[in-house]
């Protein structure tokens, strides 16, 4: 009995534009499929981009549904569902004048990060610097391949502690991405650090005993791991 497959996207917020959407059903597309055997698997493409008019540091959600056809009515229904959350953010870009660089990742709420941005800027009258973990995997600069930090020698850099979604290895610590030798040479030439609502306070005691002492420190198997997916 041949039964009706398809997919079915949908972003009922209206926070990205659904390039293949028409005018009619402007935040969902659906893809019909017109041959699914059994075990195999057909991959569906669409583009879409954050809407010009929605500011940064929210998240919009892409829900993404399997559909298939009822036997009895033939109507098409979703039989599972899936949540892509997407945190909307602004790419990095150094300004010189900047005395702050506020290091976020995904899975800071948005809510601490206004917070965070609109009490140096309008509380301290200065300008501060925007770096998203999770868009580049480090805190290399995709650009120069160099350390963001070592732009704000003298300055502060303020970082998120809450644990980070890192692509396929799971939930780390962002200090796991900086090295407690290079931390310790920023420390030197007069960076300071400060570490907002850490999570995991013991695994951020041991990485600043690591940076006092980083002659002696061991490589960290994450390490390894990071030098892969740069």
């Amino acid at each position: 009995m041949h039964r009706l497959t398809g997919t079915l996207m949908s972003d009922q917020h209206g926070v990205f534009d659904l390039k293949n959407a028409n005018e009619h059903s402007p935040h969902e597309i659906s893809d019909l499929i017109d041959v699914l055997g059994p075990g195999s698997a057909v991959p569906v493409i669409q583009d879409f981009q954050v809407s010009q008019f929605v500011p940064v540091f929210i998240t919009g959600d892409i829900v993404v549904s399997l559909m298939l056809s009822d036997p009895h009515t033939g109507r098409i229904r979703p039989i599972t569902t899936f949540n892509l959350r997407i945190q909307v953010s602004s790419a990095y870009s150094y300004n010189p004048l900047s005395q702050f660089l506020l290091v976020i990742n995904g899975s800071t709420p948005n809510k601490a990060i206004l917070q965070t941005m609109e009490f140096i800027n309008d509380g301290l009258q200065l300008p501060v610097d925007i770096f998203n973990l999770s868009l580049v995997g480090s805190f290399r600069n995709k650009e120069t391949e160099q350390n963001v930090l070592w732009n704000y020698v003298g300055k502060s850099a303020i970082i998120f502690g809450n644990p980070m979604n890192y692509y396929q290895f799971g939930m780390r610590d962002v200090w796991d991405l900086l090295d407690p030798w290079e931390a310790n040479m920023l420390l030197k030439r007069g960076i300071s650090f400060l570490f907002i609502c850490p999570w995991n306070t013991n695994g951020l005691k041991d990485w600043a005993a690591q940076m006092a002492l980083p002659a002696f420190s061991p490589e960290r198997p994450f390490r390894q791991a990071v030098n892969k997916v740069r």
